[in-house]
């Protein structure tokens, strides 16, 4: 099978009877919903970290508190855990809600705004 057309067409021949199953069968969670942006005061946040570290440090904990109110701000703009009624810490980061980022953050720094960033659209398609 060279084309995605004859693909399709031998899967269909190849079913059993029935009804005609969903385009989608996996659900939403691997999909793209419209409207993602990126958050540029985010990546220019998390770029920022490396000054106060390498030449004012008296500044780190200016920096601590401004990544963690943005982090929280984003992670509700995203929905972030809204779809889900558990939130579990060890388990998968989709549904940590925005208050979880925002102390986590502010715990981890500039760590966990890079996991964060790395996932954000990943948390926004299984929240949204």
């Amino acid at each position: 099978m060279s084309t995605k057309a004859e693909y399709e067409n031998a899967r269909k021949v190849a079913r059993a009877p029935g009804p005609e199953p969903s385009p989608n069968p996996d659900g939403t969670a691997g999909r793209d919903h419209p409207g993602y942006r990126e958050n540029i005061l985010l990546i220019l946040l998390a770029l920022v970290w490396l000054l106060p570290i390498a030449y004012q440090r008296e500044l780190l904990p200016i920096f601590i508190i401004l990544s963690a109110a943005a982090m929280y701000c984003d992670a509700q703009n995203i929905r972030a855990g809204s779809s889900f009624e558990k939130e579990t810490f060890l388990g998968d980061i989709v549904t940590w809600r925005p208050i979880s980022w925002g102390a986590v953050t502010a715990v981890g720094g500039v760590i966990t705004m890079a996991i964060y960033l790395f996932h954000r659209k990943e948390i926004y398609n299984a929240n949204n």
